[in-house]
């Protein structure tokens, strides 16, 4: 079993990531008590295989010879202080009405974005809205840019999913995507959408079992890593259709920024109603 604790901890050691035990619990491969997690650490650092360090009071776990995990706490710094700029300038796109949901995704949303590290923004739309609100959050950028440069210059829309299409397809159900939706870290959540794209990916209980469907971190608790928050009521998603002006604008927007992205040889695909714009794929640099 000691063996599946280490699995976990290589994991994050690719991204140089000291973990915490809630987050080697649920990121665990198979059933685990905490309390069994925390005795097969111990005989870990026993070993010194792993070793502990203490930040912002928390213990958090990582192999021993990982590098870049001396400049840990540099990064967590560092991705206090962007959090709560993104925070800050960000609460305008709520403003929008199609956009049902933000969360920071990425190496910002477990503390560990480095100086040089975009700010990757995952966004939930009312169906048949995809496009229009990515439109919308690149003016939103490009004014940002001129006056906070520092944010609006490292924003990144890469991932933007209509709220009925939420469920992903089965080429991406993959540990690191299950990793990236459960890593998120809310800004804004109408309509309890995070809670839905939970329950439309639940193929994601195959690689972490010890996980709990649960809200998004609030807005307090960005700071403090991921968080098991109790099973929420089922609601419901009114999905009727756009009004024709919508629905022709949304067209417009696609032309243009299908266009447009071709011309500059960016990479995007549209899964059903999906829109994944990630340049980077890390799933194929991972070992495991």
């Amino acid at each position: 079993m000691k063996q599946n604790v280490i699995s976990t901890l290589s994991y994050f050691s690719q991204f140089s990531y000291p973990a915490t035990i809630e987050e080697l619990y649920i990121f665990h491969p198979n059933k685990i008590s905490k309390k069994t997690l925390q005795k097969q650490l111990d005989v870990l650092l026993q070993k010194k295989i792993v070793r502990s360090v203490t930040i912002n009071s928390t213990p958090r776990y990582i192999q021993i010879g990982t590098k870049g995990a001396q400049s840990y706490t540099t990064r967590y710094n560092h991705s206090l202080k962007v959090i709560d700029s993104t925070e800050h300038h960000l609460k305008f796109l709520e403003l929008i009405p199609f956009i049902q949901y933000l969360g920071i995704s990425g190496s910002l949303s477990m503390l560990n974005a480095a100086q040089s590290s975009d700010i990757d923004i995952f966004i939930i739309t009312t169906p048949g809205t995809r496009w229009t609100v990515r439109f919308m959050v690149l003016a939103y950028k490009k004014v940002l840019s001129l006056f906070h440069p520092a944010c609006g210059l490292k924003l990144c829309f890469n991932l933007i999913f209509a709220q009925d299409g939420l469920g992903i397809s089965k080429k991406k159900q993959t540990e690191y995507i299950g990793h990236e939706i459960l890593q998120l870290k809310s800004l804004y959540n109408k309509s309890q959408t995070y809670q839905h794209l939970i329950r439309s990916n639940k193929w994601i209980a195959s690689f972490f079992p010890n996980y709990t469907p649960h809200g998004p971190p609030s807005r307090g608790e960005l700071k403090g890593g991921v968080e098991i928050i109790s099973d929420v009521n089922k609601y419901h998603i009114n999905l009727s259709k756009q009004p024709y002006l919508i629905s022709l604008f949304e067209n417009l927007a696609r032309g243009i920024q299908t266009w447009w992205l071709d011309r500059k040889g960016y990479a995007y695909s549209e899964r059903g109603n999906q829109l994944w714009l990630i340049q980077k794929d890390y799933e194929d640099e991972l070992r495991r």
